[in-house]
């Protein structure tokens, strides 16, 4: 029986037919993939910060739009190399080892001056290009920042633009961390290490639907408010914060109903009279417009927030984010209220 299975090539109690382990053929089958030398290197950088991020695998090899197998491979390479455990693998997530984490505060430098570098050979050519990163939470990336793309690209189109819609916490992270050059957010940042730019002011107001007993009225008190079932967003949005802050101001809490992490899931409910809730003016004006929604102040208490534009202090923009910066500031001062 041994004889067959060495003869086709498969492993007799572990070992190959040529001596060696299977752990040797599958360091062999990595090296072949990552190379013997140096260490570190861009792409295992790169992709070793991700799988740190994502704690996972596949979700780094869907983000660096790679195979799931060479991400193994390359992180299964530097494991090998640096002689020491990156990760502790339970289930299907990848949490960082203490040396893991060393690791992974130089990578974040290694990619961020990497980034510095191109920044620069951009500049001295003297041309507003290459790709600018903007994060933002829903409210801004789906009323304000169409609007200041429209502008920005019709006199940059040679920069190639990513935006990608995050909670408040999450944009922050994207800015301080480098993967976004620019954050756009309500009422500003929590965590210090940001220059804040003040994109001004975002009305509140609460939205109905048209069969609503509120439709129509102009105010409403606190009192009716929290009397009904409110569709909120998730506890980590910069407007549900808001909300809840102004609230606790005055000693009182919202009834919640359902939770979910779109307006426009939010406006579909809503429109169904399954509960109210509080968005954005802005958010609502084509559904208000046709008096498919109804806007209702609150009696006595202002909703009114800041929106921020967050950069890393620690961090030079490039031409592009500078470039993009000056059109956010000026579309905004024309329009202050925009969303």
């Amino acid at each position: 029986m041994d004889i067959a299975i060495a003869a086709a090539g498969l492993p007799v109690n572990g070992i190959m037919p040529d001596d060696k382990t299977v752990a040797d053929h599958r360091k062999e089958r990595v090296s072949a993939i990552v190379g013997e030398s140096p260490f570190l290197t861009f792409t295992n950088v790169r992709i070793f910060e991700s799988v740190v991020r994502h704690e996972s695998f596949s979700r780094a090899a869907e983000e660096l739009h790679v195979s799931q197998p060479y991400v193994s491979a390359q992180i299964a390479g530097l494991e090998t190399k640096l002689g020491i455990e990156l990760f502790r693998r339970v289930g299907r997530r990848a949490y960082v080892t203490e040396a893991g984490r060393l690791l992974r505060n130089h990578a974040v430098r290694i990619l961020n001056e990497l980034a510095d570098a191109e920044r620069a050979l951009v500049e001295v050519r003297g041309v507003v290009a290459g790709p600018l990163s903007i994060a933002a939470t829903s409210t801004p990336a789906s009323y304000l920042i169409p609007r200041c793309l429209e502008k920005f690209l019709g006199d940059h189109p040679h920069v190639s633009v990513s935006l990608k819609i995050f909670g408040s916490p999450d944009v922050e992270l994207a800015v301080i961390e480098g993967r976004s050059d620019l954050g756009v957010m309500v009422s500003g940042p929590v965590a210090t290490g940001f220059i804040v730019d003040d994109l001004g002011t975002d009305q509140l107001v609460v939205v109905v639907g048209c069969k609503h007993p509120f439709a129509g009225n102009a105010e409403i008190s606190v009192d009716e408010l929290v009397e009904q079932t409110f569709i909120s967003r998730e506890p980590t949005s910069g407007t549900r914060r808001f909300i809840e802050a102004r609230l606790r101001e005055i000693g009182r809490m919202l009834h919640y109903g359902p939770e979910l992490n779109s307006n426009e899931a939010i406006k579909a409910l809503v429109a169904c009279n399954i509960g109210i809730s509080i968005l954005s003016e802005h958010a609502v004006w084509p559904e208000l417009q046709i008096g498919r929604l109804f806007a209702v102040r609150i009696h006595g208490v202002p909703l009114v927030r800041s929106l921020s534009l967050i950069s890393c202090a620690e961090s030079k923009l490039s031409p592009a984010a500078r470039a993009m910066r000056a059109v956010f500031i000026a579309e905004t001062t024309v329009c202050p209220h925009a969303v």
